[in-house]
């Protein structure tokens, strides 16, 4: 049987976003690989995010994740923090 990790991490996004807590932040650090679907995924929350006012952060990415937002030039739309708790502060 084979997990699709990003369709269980759209699953939880989504429950998320519907929960509308005031802040969602997305801890990235142990996300040894992102492609262009992670990386839609992440778009598109915070989109959805953004849409019913919950404010969307990205924590601690790992090298691979900043590699691709700097090189897709998506750090520029989201608040980026290096660690959980720089994130909740804001």
């Amino acid at each position: 049987m084979e997990i699709d990790i990003l369709a269980l991490a759209e699953e939880a996004l989504t429950s998320l976003v519907g929960v509308r807590p005031p802040v969602l932040v997305v801890d990235l650090e142990r996300v040894g690989f992102c492609d262009s679907c992670a990386l839609n995924l992440l778009l598109g929350t915070r989109l959805s995010a953004q849409a019913v006012g919950v404010e969307f952060r990205l924590a601690a990415p790992a090298s691979a994740v900043r590699r691709v937002l700097e090189l897709t030039g998506a750090q520029v739309v989201f608040s980026v923090h290096a660690s959980v708790r720089a994130a909740l502060v804001g």
